[in-house]
């Protein structure tokens, strides 16, 4: 699941968020109009040309919810190597925060704060199963 070697050319480059609120997790049906129609995954998007992993965060869930996020660490939360049949992916995934806003499916169907435990019995994309599995680790841990 996790490495830390950059992407090579192969790859697109992919952020995530792990917005928490307590010990929910924000995620988002993607649309009927996007590839990988229905399925869920933690918010992000694709890294541009040039751009930093915590840069594009912020840009894609401004575009994508309406609202501004703090990139809390730029050390991942997880990173993920994931091949779909249209893509090669590199998944970072980073811990941030809503700053500004409050969060509307712009860009997805349907938007949900749910547990880890909640997050895997969705359809989850592949690429983003590790990182939630890896939440639920962490909230296991924490109960002890």
């Amino acid at each position: 699941m996790e490495n830390s070697h950059p992407p090579d050319r192969s790859q697109t480059a992919v952020v995530a968020a792990i917005i928490a609120d307590g010990d929910r997790y924000l995620v988002a049906k993607r649309a009927a109009s996007s590839s990988l129609a229905g399925y869920w995954e933690f918010p992000g998007g694709k890294v541009e040309p040039g751009e930093s992993s915590e840069d594009a965060l912020c840009r894609e869930i401004q575009e994508e919810m309406g609202v501004s996020i703090t990139v809390l660490s730029s050390i991942p939360f997880a990173t993920v190597d994931w091949k779909y049949d249209h893509a090669q992916v590199h998944l970072v995934a980073l811990r941030a925060a809503i700053s500004a806003g409050e969060p509307r499916p712009l860009d997805h169907e349907e938007l949900r704060w749910l547990t880890p435990h909640e997050i895997l019995e969705l359809n989850l994309l592949p690429a983003d199963r590790p990182v939630a599995a890896r939440l639920q680790e962490r909230t296991e841990l924490r109960r002890g």
